[in-house]
């Protein structure tokens, strides 16, 4: 992708836009170790004393796996979202009846997330967008048409994220940058999310080598008239060491790509030193057949019976010919090799930030969970950062759900009250959480309503009229 021509064309429309382009080779850097091949690194000239041929690296992929576990870590048991409104309609348009269904259910928004939060750790930076398809608006972007309207919910990672406008790190006006193949061949497609007088307007653009074309189905503009962005960042817990004026996180490996290399070497001298520790036969070339172009064939492959008549030279005990073969095994160097790589991987895992024993292969030496967390206090605030983040961005979606639900004509309740929890096993159990609502609840920071809507899956009003039955047959009794 051409960054430099793009943010060209993006600072002359609107007058600013994030113009380090170098930046995006680091990603692309990164994009490299999470599909787990680096030309540069996994590529070597080797030479066996008589020819010199280029071979592959032996390659653990350990830069995606940090990115899974990371994922893992932080939703572990997955997203709670409890909607408080005062009428059922905005529940159901956002997570439908059960909590299954709805926009969120529609667009598949629990691997959505997962795979999305996987790709923040990558590349450092990502985008949840709340987005509106099949609506007709007039010349001016107005909408004009919404019967066949519905929410989408559309993801970016940071290799299709140009920022516009920011300040303190934090983005306000932003370029979506994609491509998409048609008939005509491949297009660019540009979208922009720009705060004006009246609102958020949504521009689309589509560009093939540099120049704009028309493209069916894609709405020029649209004024959303929202004050609040339709799109939410979410990026790493580290700060930008790379670009320190950039708005734009780093990937959770950035800082450890030379111990990923590391790993990598090690596991290849791990590999090759099997292969090359293979038991090999020297045999007298007198006890090998040919075939009728002349090929020596050894006895295991000539399927015959292993004997053959030997000349009479070999019968002289003084010709070293009589050694008819030996046996040559080398001695593998496992214990080191090993102890190597594990030792690698304990740098790399400390490096990410996940501990020094989480990618610990030797069985009788594991921890458990709660011993990890104990011992890696900085791992759980580093989660706990980041699950803030998550459930910030998650809160803000619903409500631009909410909110896109209202213009398309849904009877919504645009003061909803949003509670986004993150459960994870490693850091924080659900019985200590709950633990701590039943405290909240006693200090009157928390209503019993809102504990059973949480704790349930009820909402505010089902909580409410159960908590008044519980209390009817308790003063009966």
């Amino acid at each position: 992708m051409e960054y430099q021509k793009i943010m060209k064309m993006l600072y002359e429309k609107y007058g600013s836009c994030y113009m380090n382009d170098e930046f995006y080779t680091k990603i692309k850097y990164w994009l490299d170790w999470y599909k787990g091949y680096v030309e540069t690194i996994h590529k070597k000239r080797v030479s066996n004393g008589m020819q010199c041929f280029e071979e592959e690296v032996y390659r653990l992929e350990m830069a995606k796996r940090v990115c899974e576990d990371w994922t893992s870590a932080i939703l572990a048991d997955g997203v709670k979202i409890t909607i408080t409104a005062k009428n059922k309609q905005t529940e159901n348009l956002v997570q439908g009846v059960k909590a299954t269904s709805g926009v969120l259910g529609s667009n598949n928004f629990d691997n959505v997330l997962s795979t999305f939060l996987e790709r923040v750790f990558a590349f450092g930076t990502g985008a949840i967008v709340a987005d509106l398809e099949n609506i007709g608006v007039d010349e001016a972007g107005n909408l004009v048409s919404v019967q066949n309207a519905s929410i989408r919910i559309r993801t970016y990672d940071a290799t299709c994220i140009i920022p516009l406008k920011y300040s303190n790190e934090v983005i306000t006006d932003i370029a979506f940058v994609s491509r998409t193949k048609t008939l005509n061949g491949e297009l660019t497609i540009i979208t922009t999310h720009v705060l004006e007088s009246d609102g958020y307007v949504i521009y689309n653009t589509a560009m093939k080598g540099g120049n704009q074309v028309m493209l069916n189905g894609l709405i020029p503009m649209f004024r959303t008239k929202s004050p609040y962005p339709l799109f939410h960042i979410v990026k790493t817990n580290i700060s930008n060491n790379i670009d320190l004026d950039s708005p734009m996180g780093v990937s959770i490996y950035a800082n450890a790509t030379d111990i990923l290399k590391a790993v990598d070497l090690a596991y290849d001298s791990c590999i090759r030193d099997t292969i090359t520790g293979q038991r090999i036969i020297l045999m007298n070339k007198k006890l090998l057949s040919t075939d009728d172009r002349g090929n020596p064939i050894a006895p295991q492959d000539a399927r015959k019976s292993y004997m053959y008549f030997l000349e009479d030279e070999l019968a002289n005990p003084e010709d070293k010919g009589n050694q008819f073969y030996q046996e040559f095994t080398p001695t593998l160097n496992t214990d080191k090799l090993d102890a190597e790589l594990q030792n690698q991987l304990n740098m790399l895992s400390n490096k990410v930030g996940l501990g020094t024993r989480f990618y610990n292969f030797n069985i009788s030496s594991g921890v458990t969970a709660t011993e990890y967390v104990g011992e890696r206090n900085d791992f759980v605030r580093n989660c706990n950062k980041m699950k803030l983040s998550i459930q910030n961005s998650v809160k803000n979606l619903v409500l631009s759900i909410i909110y896109l639900g209202g213009i398309i004509g849904k009877a919504v309740d645009p003061n909803a009250k949003i509670d986004v929890a993150i459960a994870d096993g490693v850091v924080e159990s659900d019985t200590e959480k709950r633990e701590q609502d039943r405290q909240d609840v006693k200090e009157g920071i928390m209503s019993k309503a809102e504990y059973r809507a949480k704790w349930f899956g009820e909402s505010i009003e089902e909580a409410e009229n159960k908590i008044e039955a519980i209390s009817s047959n308790q003063s009966f009794t």
